[in-house]
């Protein structure tokens, strides 16, 4: 990962938030960018398998963690994804396409500022599982990415 392509991902993570995709989807005016540079850390063994490593990846310099895998994270046993609720970094398995990234890092920013899983709607940003269907963002989700 460079600073490039983390632009590029948080480009796309913007768009996705600032697209009216139907009437029960707001356009959100937010945008994520990228403080500092890219850089690389040394916690762990590049694979998130219990709360230990978790919180010793979390405890990392910087706001996003790329990783190889994320076979815990709270309740869930394989994810591709990993924030603690109003903390203030996420980890990432890297995603195949940036939209993908874009996707997955702005549906973790939201666990970020607090919000949970909208189980009901496969195609919002914080539905439970990553999808490339257009992604819907409610006004109480907006305000929680402005925060």
């Amino acid at each position: 990962m460079d600073n490039g392509r983390a632009d590029c991902i948080l480009a796309n993570a913007t768009e996705i938030l600032q697209t009216q995709d139907g009437a029960d989807d707001v356009a959100c005016a937010v945008r994520l960018a990228r403080r500092g540079n890219v850089t690389e850390f040394s916690a762990g063994d590049g694979s998130i398998d219990g709360p230990a490593e978790f919180d010793a990846i979390m405890r990392a310099p910087g706001n996003v963690k790329l990783v190889d895998e994320i076979n815990w994270c709270g309740t869930y046993v394989v994810a591709y994804g990993c924030a603690p609720m109003g903390g203030s970094s996420l980890a990432v398995v890297p995603a195949s396409s940036n939209t993908l990234a874009g996707i997955l890092w702005a549906h973790e920013y939201g666990h970020t500022k607090g919000l949970g899983h909208r189980d009901a709607d496969n195609q919002a940003v914080m539905y439970y599982s990553i999808s490339a269907y257009p992604k819907k963002v409610s006004q109480a989700e907006c305000s929680a990415f402005r925060e």
